[in-house]
């Protein structure tokens, strides 16, 4: 190789490597500005920027959006208007151990007195369904659920119709187990070990990455999936994702929230993630999101007015860790509010 074309190797080898690091701060940036704008809009500390996940496309194209605002309310027309409604999700929707338990099946642990039908009744509706399930998954509204008693359920999407004017939907904490393993036990049993750290977050660190919030971060597409399946199966139906109750207290915990203390802001940052990602999900698909935890705030577990059970549960009053008779009326006003455009509490 002669001077010249040396000359040129190396000047074009300098031009790649800048072209390189430019490419680098830019994506650098572009990573380090998604995080920030995470933890400002949803309030989830994310230490880390964990690696996309592989998952499968939806099978159900997207549909024109219904709103642009996931905070709109419904229109004026619609609320006067009969309506069909159909209430979907798991045990923050169905109500566990709330007094009067219904039998369609029972081993849904279903409540008279859950939000959607606090809901129902306040909203006049001419029809009601509510297929909402303790321990649904994203997979058991499109699939049959399997209860520990009581045999099979059937998806919760055939209780959807084309008559079908208004869903709300609350789904996603059971997926992957993550409620499972954060209410479960173990926390409470090593507070003991480090009470002013997290140890419970810490046994569920891998290679520095929380193994937890890692699960939560597959959600997405699932809920992408039961979104677009249910407009698909009810088109014409208002379709509103209802966020959870947190029951951490911003603070100190208390005997019905026995953590340690950095592992209640870890189990209200794992809360805020599900909520973030139902948000994110009715932003994409253009339809609605009721942010409960904002209307529930100061009613957590150790409040002097819980809107959420501790760790013991109570006969009629509801399960461990589940909303109260309070709680799923605060939800259903919360959610009425925004659907009517009405101040909450009018």
């Amino acid at each position: 190789m002669g001077e010249a074309e040396e000359t040129k190797s190396t000047r074009s080898g300098i031009r790649r490597m800048v072209l390189g690091l430019l490419i680098l701060v830019v994506v650098g940036g572009l990573v380090v500005a998604g995080v920030v704008v995470r933890r400002e809009l949803f309030d989830v500390d994310l230490t880390e920027v964990l690696p996309p996940v592989d998952v499968p496309a939806p099978s159900e194209p997207a549909a024109p959006k219904q709103v642009s605002d996931p905070q709109a309310p419904l229109e004026e027309s619609a609320l006067r208007g009969r309506i069909d409604y159909v209430a979907l999700g798991d045990s923050y929707a169905a109500g566990p151990g709330l007094a009067t338990q219904r039998d369609d099946p029972a081993s849904c642990a279903r409540s008279t007195a859950n939000y959607p039908a606090v809901l129902a009744a306040s909203l006049g509706v001419a029809t009601y369904r509510d297929a909402s399930c303790t321990g649904a998954r994203t997979a058991d509204v499109l699939g049959r659920q399997i209860r520990p008693t009581g045999g099979p359920v059937r998806p919760q999407a055939s209780a959807l119709g084309r008559g079908t004017d208004l869903v709300t939907l609350t789904l996603g904490a059971n997926d992957d187990g993550v409620s499972g393993d954060l209410l479960g036990g173990r926390c409470p049993e090593l507070a003991s070990q480090d009470p002013s750290g997290s140890p419970c977050r810490d046994s569920y660190l891998s290679d520095g990455r929380d193994e937890l919030m890692t699960r939560v971060l597959l959600l997405r597409p699932r809920l992408v999936d039961v979104v677009r399946t249910i407009r698909a199966t009810a088109p014409r139906a208002a379709v509103v994702l209802v966020g959870y109750l947190d029951l951490f207290p911003p603070d100190d915990g208390c005997a019905e929230v026995p953590f340690a203390a950095g592992d209640l802001t870890w189990g209200a940052s794992l809360v805020a993630a599900i909520d973030a990602t139902l948000l994110s999900v009715a932003r994409s698909e253009g339809v609605r999101f009721v942010d409960v935890r904002a209307a529930g705030a100061g009613h957590d577990a150790c409040s002097a007015d819980p809107w959420v059970n501790g760790a013991t549960s109570v006969v009629g009053a509801g399960w461990a860790y589940h909303p109260t008779r309070d709680g799923m009326e605060g939800v259903a006003r919360a959610v009425l509010a925004q659907l009517t455009g009405a101040p909450p509490g009018s």
